[in-house]
């Protein structure tokens, strides 16, 4: 073969081949790196753009910590739930209210038999009347002492007599109607009357059922300013005393609420303290369960977003381009923390570890580096 001919073995051929397609490929992996760069420079978060050394991505508070508050277990529970009872040893007479009745203030909801009762009344106005005859003759013998001693007819000691008489017929005619009294509350009793505007929601009486003093014999609630009831931990108790946007949260439901009350003092069984909640607007029925929340100022910082330094805890920010170190009171390894700080503080999310009171952070969109491409091999055997 002489030199101005050309090759055409299959080796040569494969060469060329090789060639002509190396340096497509090289270009078709170096768009693809690209593409894959601009989809990873749609996140939001921001990082620094030194070549060559840490980077750092800083993100607002409230994007990576969620505002500060708590939740609990809560009750929809009536101002009054009252149990009802027998205060007589009789027979139910009759019933008046039943279960799911709606009665007003006052209203009779069963009657007791009264007949002992209005017995015992009439014999003490029987009392009254005998006593009061008595106290009447005595004082009409006092005042006729009186004039006689006036006149020199009755001692000093007769006159006397008379007084302690009169006054002993007044005491007594005072017990009497103390006694006539007590037997009408006692027939007073018999009847037993709603105490407040409600509905019945349990009835334990029978007509014709004996009955002590003590019994139960209906359950009365209030459904007209209904209260939320939690048991909450000592330190909820006391975040929630200092709330803002309560709200208990009944299935796709949320009403509005104010703290009425928080006990001043843990039960010591269960080691919580019962807080007593008003509705603002528009309340469910008593009975309902659902979740209580609210929240606080401030946010809920992550652990993971805090480092050590010089024996405390606390956050990277960025400011006029440097990092800021923010110290975080009470902050503990491994445990969120409380911060009241801005929500749009810039805070370093990634590479904090590193990073030092002013060192320079210059922030910008996230970079993405591509290993290089390998070189297409363009040259000739020979060349």
């Amino acid at each position: 073969m002489t030199p101005g001919d050309e090759d055409c073995s299959p080796a040569k051929e494969n060469k060329m081949t090789l060639r002509r397609f190396a340096a497509p490929a090289a270009l078709a992996l170096l768009i693809s790196l690209g593409l894959t760069a601009c989809s990873d420079d749609g996140a939001e978060e921001t990082v620094s753009k030194v070549d060559d050394g840490p980077r750092y991505v800083v993100q607002p508070l409230s994007e990576v910590a969620a505002r500060a508050g708590g939740s609990a277990a809560a009750d929809v529970v009536p101002q009054n739930d009252s149990t009802l009872s027998a205060e007589l040893a009789a027979t139910v007479r009759s019933i008046d209210a039943d279960v799911g009745d709606r009665v007003a203030k006052g209203a009779v909801l069963l009657t007791l038999d009264p007949t002992d009762y209005r017995l015992q009344l009439n014999q003490a106005d029987a009392q009254v009347a005998a006593a009061k005859a008595a106290s009447e003759q005595a004082d009409a013998r006092l005042a006729r002492a009186r004039d006689l001693h006036g006149k020199r007819f009755v001692s000093d000691d007769d006159l006397s007599a008379a007084i302690t008489n009169a006054e002993a017929a007044a005491a007594d005619l005072r017990i009497r109607q103390a006694a006539r009294a007590v037997a009408a509350r006692q027939l007073d009793k018999a009847s037993i009357n709603s105490p407040f505007d409600g509905v019945v929601v349990q009835r334990m009486a029978q007509v014709g059922a004996a009955v002590a003093p003590g019994a139960p014999l209906m359950r009365l609630i209030d459904l007209a300013q209904p209260q939320v009831e939690a048991r909450l931990q000592p330190a909820q108790a006391v975040a929630l005393s200092g709330a803002s946007n309560i709200t208990l949260n009944v299935g796709d439901q949320r009403y509005p609420l104010v703290v009425a009350q928080v006990a001043a003092a843990a039960d010591p069984g269960s080691r919580t303290r019962v807080a007593r909640l008003d509705f603002t607007a528009e309340h469910p029925e008593p009975g309902l369960s659902g979740t209580l929340s609210w929240t606080q100022r401030g946010f809920e910082l992550s652990s993971s977003l805090l480092v050590q330094r010089d024996g405390g805890f606390g956050l990277f920010s960025v400011r006029d381009g440097k990092a800021q170190w923010i110290p975080v009171p009470g902050a503990e390894a491994g445990r969120s923390s409380m911060v009241d700080l801005p929500a749009d503080l810039p805070v370093v999310t990634y590479g904090q570890q590193s990073l030092k009171d002013g060192d320079a952070v210059v922030t910008g969109r996230k970079p993405v580096q591509a290993e290089p491409a390998v070189a297409a091999d363009t040259s000739t055997d020979g060349e």
